[in-house]
């Protein structure tokens, strides 16, 4: 059952991952907060049906939103949510076996290479588009406060965090 609920909140976050990839292929750069919290009283919700809120490790939690679509589709949503004013909690990129060679490795084995005591993976999404044929992602990446992968579409946005632990949405503007 434990196994069927992991399964189940790493698929569910990578259709959050995608709506916010969505999200800020659409925006200017700004602060990824000012997207705002998720919301059952949204237009696009017909029928709530439940919410459901833990926390997973310290300065993270987990959020569960049920609820039926405008066309009376089940759906669920599930919110991870970040402290990044503790400094034990933080967002860093994922690589196949947490090196700098891109190649294709799932989310999960992406975040077991990852973990190690004192620094374990506790949530995990797939956040960037990659060419099935060899792994690269097609946006920037940076893994270590290093550039490992340069270049993006110039129409593209990204996410990043930071050296001061900000959260925003940009492009290549943006990054340049």
């Amino acid at each position: 059952m434990k196994k069927d609920h992991v399964h189940m909140l790493k698929r569910s976050l990578g259709y959050v991952a995608a709506s916010i990839l969505f999200a800020s292929n659409v925006l200017n750069p700004v602060t990824a907060s000012a997207l705002g919290g998720f919301d059952l009283n949204s237009s696009v919700i017909s029928n709530a049906i439940n919410e459901y809120s833990v926390d997973i490790a310290p300065g993270v939690s987990e959020s569960r939103y049920s609820f039926e679509d405008r066309e009376g589709k089940m759906t669920e949503a599930f919110v991870v949510e970040m402290d990044m004013d503790n400094p034990e909690v933080s967002i860093e990129a994922g690589t196949p076996n947490n090196g700098v060679i891109f190649g294709t490795q799932t989310v999960r084995q992406q975040a077991a290479a990852e973990s190690q005591e004192g620094h374990m993976v506790v949530a995990a999404v797939n956040g960037d588009f990659y060419n099935m044929a060899n792994g690269e992602p097609f946006g920037i990446v940076f893994k270590d406060g290093r550039e490992v992968k340069p270049g993006m579409f110039s129409d593209w946005r990204f996410f990043a965090i930071t050296k001061d632990r900000k959260a925003v949405i940009g492009d290549v503007n943006y990054y340049n």
